[in-house]
């Protein structure tokens, strides 16, 4: 099998390595990873790699070296369980790897879970497979916008309904950092679509405006120069970017008392920010984990209840990401590799969205 395997202290040194296939032990499963996507969501796993413990979820072979996760399908090549036949599919979270080796424990007909032992005490909405039986040409389109967008609107819903729950902290405006992230633009959809009594306001560079304004997932979008053109009033600020200086002119501008709440979500600019950090400009900050939010809910209304009601939003978002969102295909490990030293410098259009094949 072949990994990409990055240099936790230099993300910028990436390499495919040819590892060893070891045979399958009783209960095991080995996936080939079949289409994937790659965006600045898999750049904060890298970043947050030792802080999240993302690293941990595919142990690489090498010390200092990690595997990137990515979400995406696969087809079982090989099986020692009684109920994983070769040719099936599953959809989830992946080493960027040609292959995989799960240990499943099926939770009903339609998914399973990873029950390997270095997993066990990592957030449980990682480990969650779903399988798929269609064939994957059948479905390519769909498929790849799945993988690229479910877990970035999943954690998007998740915020909105933190955010919900607390009635917005009394908010008036919610402001989007970093507008044109995906994770953006499905926090400000599911925002708009719950018809929450304050205006989306997303801040964006100049040259994505038209695309985030095409999107229709904001109420009012401004250039990162008209920071200060932001009414001053109630605010929730959502941080996609990680960018200090931009947070730091957005909290001094609005005023101490106006923002009552700021969340940080992503490093989209991979700026100098830490998920640990206590004050932004006199401001406390919030890093949002959607597996705790899941937790919380599950806990509160059972595991079916996010799926349940995440569902609609869902279908809505990935029906209109159709008008704006272009999917570009790459093949094979040179161009996943040139995609991810793309996505790390910040070198690819907003408006494309990353699937690849092996």
């Amino acid at each position: 099998m072949h990994a990409l395997l990055i240099q936790q202290s230099d993300l910028s040194q990436a390499e495919w390595n040819t590892l060893g296939t070891p045979a399958l032990q009783p209960g095991h499963v080995r996936f080939r990873l079949q289409h994937f996507a790659l965006s600045a969501n898999n750049i904060t796993y890298a970043d947050l790699g030792q802080s999240m413990r993302y690293w941990q979820f595919f142990p690489a072979p090498k010390p200092g070296f990690g595997l990137l996760p990515v979400w995406g399908y696969a087809e079982v090549i090989e099986s020692q369980h009684a109920q994983f036949q070769l040719g099936e599919r599953a959809y989830g979270y992946w080493p960027l790897a040609t292959e995989a080796v799960l240990q499943p424990v099926p939770s009903s007909q339609h998914g399973f879970a990873d029950s390997a032992m270095h997993r066990a005490d990592l957030p449980a909405v990682y480990q969650y497979y779903t399988r798929e039986r269609s064939v994957a040409a059948e479905r390519a389109d769909i498929e790849g916008r799945y993988a690229l967008l479910r877990p970035l609107f999943m954690t998007s819903w998740l915020c909105a309904d933190y955010l919900l729950d607390q009635d917005l902290f009394g908010a008036e405006q919610i402001i989007l950092l970093s507008a044109s992230s995906k994770t953006a633009l499905a926090l400000g959809y599911a925002l708009r679509a719950s018809a929450a009594k304050a205006d989306v306001i997303g801040l964006s560079s100049d040259r994505n405006l038209a695309f985030v304004r095409a999107s229709n997932c904001c109420n009012r979008v401004l250039s990162y120069v008209d920071i200060e053109a932001l009414p001053r009033k109630p605010s929730v600020v959502v941080d996609m970017a990680g960018n200090l200086p931009l947070l730091t002119r957005v909290h001094q501008h609005l005023g101490l008392e106006a923002v009552r709440r700021s969340v940080s979500v992503g490093i989209s600019h991979r700026g100098d920010l830490d998920p640990a950090r206590a004050e932004v400009a006199g401001v406390r900050t919030h890093f949002f984990f959607a597996p705790t939010h899941v937790k919380k809910r599950s806990e509160q209304h059972g595991a079916g209840w996010i799926e349940q009601n995440s569902r609609p939003g869902w279908n809505a978002f990935l029906t209109a990401s159709a008008s704006y969102l272009s999917l570009q295909r790459g093949h094979g490990m040179d161009a996943a590799k040139a995609a991810y030293l793309a996505l790390l410098a910040g070198d690819v259009r907003a408006d494309l969205g990353l699937i690849f094949e092996f």
